[in-house]
């Protein structure tokens, strides 16, 4: 060892610069042993269990959400084509669509002719038509009688349709009404019907 540069005193210092491949044989030395190899790591973690000395599997990755789906429309019947504005003391409920009830003249019309038959237009309440309309609305009427002003949602042929705590009365829409002596005449009839029924 004597002829080796200064850094290789020893023959582990050989092995450790030439590798595991070289042997050196000294007669007092005897063979030299590679330096031990480190054992390959593993990228596995293995997870105990702290009450059990069993290994406990890893957590499983969740799964990812699965996309959602489109919302189904809804049917029309279940979206209500008329919404209720009774009044504490109202027992009749004048349905009409929204436009003619934001028409002044139209709805001095119906004031007219619901005084002129003697029943307090203040203690009546609305119904206002905002989209289709099914029959089982007028059966969940909040008050038991209703006048409904357009002839084309009236479900059959009877008319005054019955419901469960009264009735419900078809006539034209008020826009038409106000030109029609007929139809006026109809009106003052159901109205009349109804003050004998309160």
């Amino acid at each position: 060892m004597r002829d080796h540069p200064d850094f290789l005193q020893t023959p582990e210092d050989v092995a450790r610069l030439y590798g595991d491949r070289i042997y050196l044989v000294d007669d007092l030395l005897g063979a030299v042993e590679p330096p031990p190899r480190e054992a390959p790591r593993t990228l596995l973690t293995v997870v105990r269990d702290p009450e059990s000395a069993a290994p406990v599997a890893p957590p499983e990755t969740p799964a990812p959400p699965e996309p959602e789906k489109p919302k189904e429309k809804k049917a029309s019947y279940l979206k209500p084509g008329i919404t209720w504005k009774p009044k504490d003391n109202s027992k009749v409920l004048f349905i009409l669509h929204q436009a003619e009830l934001k028409n002044k003249t139209l709805t001095e019309l119906l004031k007219q002719i619901v005084l002129s038959i003697e029943i307090p237009f203040e203690s009546a309440g609305f119904g206002i038509i905002k989209g289709p309309v099914v029959e089982t609305e007028f059966e969940e009427m909040p008050n038991p009688y209703g006048i409904v002003f357009d002839e084309t949602l009236l479900p059959g042929e009877k008319n005054p349709m019955p419901t469960v705590d009264g009735s419900v009365f078809f006539t034209q829409r008020l826009k038409d009404l106000q030109h029609d002596k007929t139809a006026k005449r109809a009106l003052w009839n159901y109205l009349k019907s109804i003050k004998s029924l309160l």
